[in-house]
């Protein structure tokens, strides 16, 4: 298996345990799965979004362009899904 897909699969193990903490077309597409399973777990998007950053996924510099873009496709998804 690439290391990739097991880095995947370890983040979406370790995101079906994890509790929320107090506090386009993306490259970053690959963690919506990780993101919608926190939020399964009643994160909300920024925090799953800061979980990831935690977890040394992603910077803090990217932590904005992280959560536009997951919001953005979760926007084009629901847009989609309105018109069907």
């Amino acid at each position: 298996m690439p290391k990739a897909a097991s880095n995947i699969d370890a983040l979406l193990a370790k995101a079906a345990t994890a509790a929320p903490s107090p506090a386009s077309h993306s490259k970053h597409l690959h963690l919506v799965p990780v993101v919608e399973k926190l939020m399964a777990n009643r994160f909300n998007l920024m925090s799953a979004v800061r979980w990831l950053k935690d977890q040394g996924e992603i910077t803090e510099a990217q932590v904005d362009t992280v959560y536009r873009s997951i919001r953005q496709h979760f926007l084009r998804n629901e847009a989609k899904a309105a018109k069907a």
